[in-house]
């Protein structure tokens, strides 16, 4: 049988591992976030350099690329709502994803297709 002081010492490592792990779980969720907005800021670096490419070029619209950067943006919006059912990450999915589809048409009817 286990004596009091055993059960107060197990308690206390538990103790310690929940609080240290609350802890990993914020860092990882702080990462996480970083991540997201660096890869956002990374694909709008690139959708503007080839944009810039592309009018230097060959011409042409460049809605196809926005639409692209819209789509993230409703993609990523989308999940948040999915996982915290939040009602204005909802709304950001719903705008995000109307301007997307907006700028697709556009395109598509640039390209004869519409």
């Amino acid at each position: 049988m286990e004596n009091n002081q055993d059960a107060l010492d197990r308690e206390e490592v538990l103790a310690r591992s929940r609080k240290e792990n609350a802890q990993g779980d914020e860092r990882l969720r702080q990462v996480l976030e970083k991540a997201e907005g660096y890869g956002f800021a990374g694909s709008a670096v690139a959708v503007i350099l080839v944009g810039i490419i592309r009018q230097a070029t060959i011409g042409g619209p460049v809605t196809d690329l926005i639409a692209v950067l819209f789509a993230s943006l409703a993609a990523s919006a989308l999940y948040r709502w999915w996982k915290l059912r939040r009602q204005r990450d909802a709304w950001q999915a719903i705008l995000w994803s109307a301007a997307a589809l907006a700028e697709l048409a556009v395109y598509a009817t640039r390209l004869g297709m519409g």
